[in-house]
């Protein structure tokens, strides 16, 4: 039911904001009843004559012709660097029941495969010796070079016979869903009533009376921005009506000339919008404040200013932190980064922008989206108490106003002069590429598939002696534990098979496993609370359990566990009751008072919105191959449902099939593509889980449970790439710790000598990451550690609270 409901949300917004472009769509059909064939239609040996679908030839494969009739072509040029569809549809029929055939897609590079998959058809073809359709269809993206080979064809791998015939193929150009604001065209203010308000060296500030709106010009009289407007979609809550406005008229207010302070009003239907511009005398600094006072109560989807620009986009500061400076995409979700427009006096840059929800660009309408709360920038699912686990959850996304409260926000922009490459902060830190944690799901474990995983063998006691696994190669897990075991659950009771009948795992009472967990804690690990137990607890057990994870291990983490909507399903958790102020499960104060603070959000799993846009080659999700117009933060707050509580996602389960596909996941080009995007992956998974398909651990010839060889090698060459600082394994406590702390950090621009970099907040930051575009750097004149990729150079250094550095690139 959950499912279904969000599907059809999902695809409603997919089709109200839908991109109206042109489609392409190019065909190929084959029925093996001509003489002659393109050369692009492959094993033809394979025709058959015989009792076809739609004449007396078909294709015929089996043990000593596996490869049926298939069609190979580099990606036609009609489809260069656009995200499309591939379309197969074709007629089998089989021999046997237990077939073992599949319709093969692949993409190819000279040796390289960048992408595979198989469509079984085992299960379709229900009907010995009939002709059954078999259709599907997979998104490629647009990334993929020109070069690229794609093939589609009948393999067979097993006994009997396997027949196919009038193939179809289409390649179609795919439209994906847009997130953007559907503005027409905006104002632009009548420049014979313009009345100037401020003036320096750099630019100009203009208000027309009769527009009621701004003008912002450069130096010489060129305009740079000719309008801004508000948006706002939201919902009242006393009668559950939505609504959606345009505010494109802005009221002068006040000119503040002592403070060089210009405020404006938007007047709307649920309150009003005060923004201010606070301008400076000597630098080309434009502070932009907004306060929202909501006369009402409601839940809010989107309250956002859109800014229009008369100058191209000239750089975009991506959320992976890649820049693009051409071959523009139409759309971009720019998380809190930025971006650059225009060059010379019309250049105006805007970076690093952590009191606002995010950024989105239109590109080919010059508008810059300043999101003020954007739901989608912090996504939340509640599943409702109900009498039993149906695993049914709403969306609960949206902020929540009630009359007389405010919505504040600021955002800093530079506009008037060209100061080339701004210093762009990396998401990991100690100039790594990417990063990548671990997080293990305390479920049904035993001391003995703990010690397999982490030290190699349960016949190992002590970490110092591990000979694989997780401690050997020195790779850190956030792992959550259970507190206490009261209702002596045993392993057997999983609904999974298993070989175990041993109790449940858990830190009270079980003074091994306590003593193993106290190992990896002293190695570097993370340990988190997983709620206090199996089931639902209380908040007096609750208070107890936090009160140990914090004096024991300092935990400031938590892993939601049992999520879904029977009184049994850990209703104590943040998707459940946790945040439900009056529910007997309420935990929001609990978790203030030990500094739990990074919650575990299972959004993106459950609603599963991004899936279509994975690519089999990649470990990210979506692929960034297909675009950057997903809005998907890797962290966020949701303040007027959380509070302080900062929610990290993950996007799928780690599943392995029992340990066979180790390779298929991890791999040098799997592990590059996360270090060439310069993303951030926090995994979900169950190393020690008792499940007998786990495939992280084995039991050998000897009777004794090993860490899984082939999860041993993937291990191993993770240390590799994290040797080579090209991947940060790490946790997620200090992967937060990071990248929280870089809110409190202010770039400004210095006239003629770089950047300064200051650190307002009260915790130290060791190993602060940027990425400039330049030949040589230095930080207070002194060489920084770096590294050079590409045009680009990384470089770290430590920033102390309230320190200051300047930066200058050459």
């Amino acid at each position: 039911m959950k499912k279904i409901i969000f599907l059809f949300l999902f695809f409603f917004v997919m089709f109200e904001v839908m991109c109206q472009k042109s489609i392409v769509t190019l065909t190929y059909f084959n029925d093996l009843e001509k003489d002659y064939y393109d050369q692009e239609w492959m094993n033809l040996s394979t025709k058959t004559t015989g009792e076809g679908l739609s004449g007396k030839y078909f294709s015929r494969t089996n043990s000593n012709n596996p490869y049926g009739l298939g069609y190979g072509t580099v990606i036609p040029s009609q489809l260069t660097g656009k995200n499309f569809w591939l379309h197969t549809n074709c007629y089998c029929r089989t021999d046997i029941s237990d077939i073992s055939s599949s319709i093969v897609i692949s993409v190819t590079r000279g040796d390289s495969t960048i992408f595979w998959k198989g469509i079984t058809i085992k299960n379709k073809l229900n009907n010995l010796n009939k002709w059954i359709q078999i259709k599907d269809s997979v998104l490629l993206p647009a990334s993929l070079p020109a070069d690229s080979k794609i093939s589609i064809y009948l393999w067979s791998y097993g006994i009997g016979n396997t027949d196919i015939d009038d193939f179809k193929i289409s390649f179609e150009t795919a439209v994906l869903p847009s997130y953007l604001i559907e503005t027409n065209t905006l104002i632009k203010s009548n420049e014979a009533v313009l009345k100037n308000i401020f003036n320096n060296k750099f630019y100009s500030f203009f208000y027309s009376q009769t527009d009621e709106q701004i003008l912002i010009k450069n130096r010489i009289g060129a305009p740079i921005i000719s309008s801004l407007i508000l948006f706002a979609k939201y919902k009242n809550l006393y009668d559950n009506k939505s609504d959606s406005f345009f505010v494109k008229k802005i009221k002068k207010i006040k000119i503040k000339k002592k403070s060089n302070e210009l405020k404006f009003i938007f007047e709307h239907q649920i309150g009003a919008t005060t923004i201010v511009f606070r301008f400076s005398d000597s630098s080309p600094n434009i502070e932009l404040i907004t306060n929202t006072i909501f006369d009402k109560d409601i839940e809010l989807f989107r309250e956002s200013l859109v800014l229009q620009f008369e100058d191209s986009v000239d750089e975009i500061y991506r959320n992976n932190r890649k820049v693009d400076t051409s071959d523009f995409q139409a759309e971009y979700w720019l998380d809190k980064e930025g971006l650059k427009f225009g060059k010379g006096n019309s250049a105006t840059y805007i970076y690093h922008c952590p009191k606002i929800s995010s950024l989105q660009l239109n590109t080919d309408r010059k508008q810059l989206v300043i999101n003020l709360d954007y739901y989608k920038d912090h996504p939340l699912l509640y599943f409702p108490l109900l009498d039993s686990a149906k695993n049914y959850f709403e969306d609960i996304s949206s902020s929540v106003f009630h009359k007389n409260e405010c919505l504040e926000n600021k955002i800093t922009f530079y506009t008037g002069c060209d100061m080339g490459s701004f210093p762009r902060l990396m998401k990991s830190k100690d100039g790594y590429f990417a990063t990548y944690i671990w997080t293990e799901h305390a479920d049904w474990t035993d001391i003995n598939t703990h010690k397999a995983v982490y030290f190699g063998s349960e016949k190992i006691n002590n970490s110092n002696d591990a000979i694989g696994g997780f401690v050997k190669y020195k790779i850190p897990v956030t792992k959550s534990v259970f507190y206490y075991n009261p209702d002596s659950i045993r392993n057997s009771q999983s609904s999974t098979k298993v070989a175990f009948n041993s109790l449940i795992q858990s830190l009270k009472g079980f003074d091994d496993f306590e003593n193993f967990i106290d190992q990896l804690y002293l190695f570097g690990n993370e340990i988190c609370l997983h709620t206090p137990e199996q089931s639902t607890g209380n908040r007096k057990i609750l208070d107890e359990a936090l009160s140990f994870m914090q004096k024991k291990y300092n935990s400031v983490s938590w892993i939601d566990h049992g999520y879904d909507n029977s009184i049994t399903n850990n209703r104590e958790n943040m998707q459940c009751d946790g945040l439900t102020k009056g529910s007997a499960n309420y935990s929001l104060d609990i978790w203030d008072k030990y500094g739990i603070k990074y919650l575990w959000n299972s959004y993106f799993e459950d609603t599963e919105c991004y899936s279509t846009f994975n690519f089999s080659s990649s470990l990210t999700s979506p692929y960034y191959g297909f675009g950057d117009m997903f809005p998907v933060p890797e962290y966020w707050l949701n303040p007027t449902r959380s509070g302080n509580i900062y929610s990290w996602k993950t996007s799928s389960v780690l599943n392995t099939k029992g340990g066979n596909l180790w390779e298929y996941f991890f791999n040098n080009a799997t592990l590059m593509d996360l270090v060439n995007n310069r993303d951030v992956l926090i995994n979900h998974c169950y190393p020690a889980a008792v499940w007998s398909n786990n495939g992280f651990w084995i039991i050998n010839d000897s009777s004794e449970i090993v860490v899984n060889p082939a999860f041993d090698s993937i291990l191993k060459l993770m240390r590799v790439f994290g040797d080579e600082k090209l991947i940060n394994f790490t946790t997620v406590r200090d992967y937060l710790d990071y990248n929280t702390s870089l809110e409190d950090v202010v770039i400004t621009p210095v006239d003629f000598v770089g950047f300064k970099v200051i650190n307002n907040g009260k915790k130290n930051i060791k190993g602060i990451s940027f990425i400039m575009k330049c030949n040589a750097v230095l930080v207070d004149n002194q060489s920084p550690e770096y590294k050079k990729s590409g045009s680009d150079i990384i470089f770290w250094f430590d920033l102390d609270s309230g320190q200051s550095k300047i930066i200058s690139g050459k």
